[in-house]
């Protein structure tokens, strides 16, 4: 579960003076490769998601995270807002831009709301927000038009506006697929990844997978939440591996759908310092046909901050594991 909706608006008053250069800047188009549309693993690309900092927001957090680790060219993770369409549409407008004057060659995972409290799956399927999703859509693919977009994500829980719990499978499926198809039009180079959290939850994962032709990539978001995790901690992650909707499960749904897979959300949840979960993310995205992973590198709705002593144990294992 992730509860991370409003985007932090510290250093917003930075963003207003700067916001006129912002708009000019996301009008070009950043050259840079992207992913294979094909099923084959192009390389796992590692990645975190930070706070907001200064002077360039999050991408002076990912910076500091990269001294950090002592790697360089980390993926970063960013949401647009989801609490209404006029946030999102006018977010859109100034922060690729803020990422661009941060660092012109940093990769995005964009994040983006499916749909917000008061406008139902049924309406955005019928095309009632098209106009704000179609200018989300052709600002990020000048940003970036081999972006990784982020749908919809963890729509198996009830704790979005876009769940499909709840009898709201085919509103979601429709609701999804529609969407889809503007960011396909504003760039056939855009990688859709699907992201569910684990586990059962609310409503079984495949019963709301959209479709073949309207997914790259299939991901799945994990916190190591498990009680068993201050007992036992591997048989801790013997049960994330062997859940019902848990990672073997991922694995093999993938595969079944000639989808690389992808963590975009995964981290030190509430058992606290547990290095064996760090060592055993690691080898299983490195022998599996993983994309991407963003490390939860933040407090926000999880304990997951690896970065600054908190886990002291499981930071000193994440630095070996993830350095190269």
């Amino acid at each position: 579960m992730s509860l991370r909706m409003c985007l932090s608006r510290r250093g917003v008053s930075r963003v207003v003076r700067t916001l006129a250069c912002a708009i000019l800047v996301t009008s070009l188009v950043i050259d840079l490769p992207a992913p294979s549309r094909a099923a084959g693993n192009s390389g796992n690309q590692a990645g975190v998601y930070v706070d907001w900092g200064s002077p360039w927001g999050r991408e002076s957090n990912v910076e500091a995270f990269e001294t950090w680790l002592g790697r360089k060219g980390l993926l970063a993770l960013d949401y647009l807002p989801g609490d209404t369409w006029s946030n999102m549409a006018a977010t859109v407008k100034w922060l690729p831009g803020y990422w661009w004057q941060g660092n012109p060659d940093r990769k995005v995972v964009w994040s983006i709301a499916l749909t917000v409290s008061g406008t139902s799956l049924t309406q955005v399927a019928s095309g009632e927000q098209d106009e704000t999703f179609t200018t989300i859509a052709d600002t990020l693919a000048h940003a970036n038009p081999n972006a990784i977009i982020r749908i919809g994500w963890e729509a198996n829980g009830d704790w979005f506006a876009w769940s499909a719990a709840n009898g709201q499978q085919a509103n979601y499926i429709a609701a999804f697929q529609h969407v889809v198809g503007i960011f396909r039009k504003a760039s056939p180079g855009f990688l859709i990844d699907w992201c569910v959290n684990i586990g059962r939850v609310n409503v079984p994962a495949d019963q709301i997978y959209p479709g073949d032709q309207y997914v790259d990539i299939i991901g799945m978001d994990i916190y190591d939440k498990d009680p068993l995790s201050q007992i036992d901690a591997k048989a801790a992650w013997q049960n994330y591996l062997t859940s019902s909707y848990g990672l073997t499960w991922h694995r093999d749904f993938a595969a079944q759908h000639h989808k690389p897979m992808s963590y975009p959300e995964w981290g030190m949840g509430e058992r606290g310092d547990n290095p064996y979960f760090i060592s055993s993310m690691a080898n299983w995205m490195a022998s599996n046909n993983v994309v991407y992973n963003d490390y939860w590198n933040t407090n926000a709705s999880y304990p997951g901050m690896i970065s600054t002593g908190q886990y002291p144990k499981a930071a000193k294992e994440f630095q070996k594991d993830f350095r190269h």
